[in-house]
């Protein structure tokens, strides 16, 4: 079995069992955020697997990975070849040397990380990639493993005034993937997570989630978010802390 990491939220909602969940917001970074978070909880907090599909350069997801384990400051690194000032300590240094060879060192497992581009952008090659990892867990007796897909970037194929078509995929065939997507996530006992940001391709296919995860920031506080959870009729919420300094959530006290 398998659970979010995050205290709260484990407490209103099972994320082993095998659904199709929509996990949605409208700044697609924390939507981002929130899914990595949750896949290294699972990975390295309980030795499970998760497999990311994503639409950024995996070298993004890995220097965060580091970062958040050694709990250092994410913007350091990103702007130390610009600024002097803004520079790791030697102490901080030695902190993420020792945090990264424990992670490297680890019997834990990591996430496994694969760029949508690598799959040529094709809706078939996704799934495909999909079932066949889902099927390489089916037929465990507990549900030991997640699956993140970022769609985010999905859009409806159209053209401008000039007739030019713009964009990938057609609406038919997105919908087509999703509702396969799904009954993956039934048959093969295995829970899988897409990401949307608010947009029409989320609109035209939330039908088909069997739970939707709606993330916002919570009125009056700016390190504070509102996940609100809804299965059917009912809507269940939590809130959790974004770390801006750090770049990851955590459990609130709020």
């Amino acid at each position: 079995m398998i659970k979010t990491g995050f205290k709260a939220l484990d407490e209103i909602y099972d994320i082993s069992k095998p659904e199709l969940i929509f996990l949605k917001g409208e700044h697609m970074h924390y939507v981002a955020t929130l899914s990595g978070d949750i896949a290294n909880n699972i990975c390295l907090k309980q030795d499970k697997n998760v497999l990311e599909i994503v639409s950024i350069f995996k070298e993004y997801l890995i220097k965060r990975l580091v970062v958040n384990n050694a709990d250092v400051n994410y913007y350091k690194w990103t702007l130390k070849n610009e600024y002097k000032d803004k520079k790791y300590s030697d102490e901080e240094l030695k902190h993420i040397g020792l945090a990264t060879i424990n992670l490297i060192e680890t019997t834990r497992q990591l996430p496994m990380i694969i760029e949508r581009n690598l799959l040529g952008y094709s809706l078939k090659n996704m799934e495909r990639f999909i079932l066949n990892y889902a099927n390489s867990y089916a037929d465990r007796d507990q549900v030991d493993t997640l699956i993140i897909l970022d769609v985010h970037t999905f859009t409806f194929e159209r053209w401008n005034k000039s007739g030019y078509k713009y964009n990938y995929f057609k609406k038919k065939g997105i919908e087509k993937f999703i509702k396969n997507i799904r009954k993956i996530s039934h048959k093969l006992n295995c829970p899988i997570m897409i990401l949307f940001s608010n947009n029409d391709v989320f609109d035209s296919n939330k039908k088909y989630a069997d739970v939707v995860m709606d993330l916002n920031f919570s009125r009056g506080k700016e390190e504070i978010f509102e996940l609100n959870i809804t299965k059917g009729n009912e809507t269940k919420s939590c809130k959790l802390k974004y770390n801006y300094e750090v770049r990851k959530f955590e459990d609130s006290e709020v």
